[in-house]
Formats: C-alpha cells, structure tokens, sequence
C-alpha cells in the first residue's frame, strides 16, 4: 500500500496539531484549577498563577476563544473536514492576540515560549495547506480559464 505525499502531510499535521491540543489542554486545565479551584495554586508554577490572575476579561476571552477554537480545529481535522482551515485561522489570530496581551502586560518569560508557539503555529498552518487535497467538503468547481464554462 502505497501512501501519497498528500496523506503524509496529514499525518504530520494531526501530529502536530495533537501535540497543540494537549497543550491546549493543559494550560486549559491550570487556567480553569487557579480561577476557580485556589486550593490548587500551590501546587502550579507561581508564574502562571500569576499570569492567569493578572489578564483581564477581555483578554481571557479572547484566549479562551483561542483554545476552544484550536481543539475544534483539531477535531475538524481528524474527521477530515475543510472548514479546518477557517477555524484554525480564527484559533492561531486569537491565540497571537492573547499572546501579544501577555507581552504587553510585562510577563516577559512566558512571552518569550510565546515565540515558540508562535513557530509552531506557522508550522502547523503551512503543514495544513499541503494536507487540504485530502480534506472532504464541498469541493470548488472548475470553471476553467474563462469561468463562462
């Protein structure tokens, strides 16, 4: 059996999309633990307590938007649907915004892995561009050159 280059790029790409869902996930999970559940604080990194304390409702929000969007994104991907890439868009834009609040706010050392993510997230966009071919959906018609056709 032969795999085609298309299908190896979606391969990779749920790769790396899982590993974002998990870290998704967890920064989910410490921000729900430090907002509602402040018996745990002790036990998370006092800089991300400190972080998740200090953003504002807006700025949750939008983050917040950010991660559910990315796992929809992710389960979007797994059921090889093309309206992954609009969902993974309006998830990458949302998460560089809340990225660029935490910048902005002076918690310069998680800004910094900021960089990172934000490598990951042009890797995984470019990743997804090369797997749409094997995306099910509506698939755009040709109207050939003259679109008259």
């Amino acid at each position: 059996m032969q795999v085609s280059g298309r299908m190896i790029w979606y391969r990779v790409t749920v790769a790396f999309m899982g590993l974002g869902a998990l870290y998704s996930l967890a920064w989910l999970a410490i921000d729900i633990a430090v907002r509602f559940f402040p018996a745990t604080q002790p036990e998370i990194d006092p800089a991300a307590v400190v972080l998740i304390q200090s953003t504002g409702p807006i700025q949750e929000a939008i983050y917040l938007a950010g991660a559910v969007a990315y796992l929809v994104s992710y389960g979007l991907l797994l059921a090889r649907q093309r309206h992954v890439l609009p969902v993974y868009c309006f998830a990458a834009v949302a998460l560089v915004v809340d990225w660029v609040f935490t910048a902005v706010n002076g918690a310069e050392a998680l800004a910094i892995s900021g960089y990172v993510a934000l490598a990951a997230l042009g890797v995984i966009f470019f990743c997804l561009c090369q797997a749409m071919p094997v995306m099910r959906g509506q698939q755009a018609r040709s109207r050939g050159l003259s679109g008259l056709e």
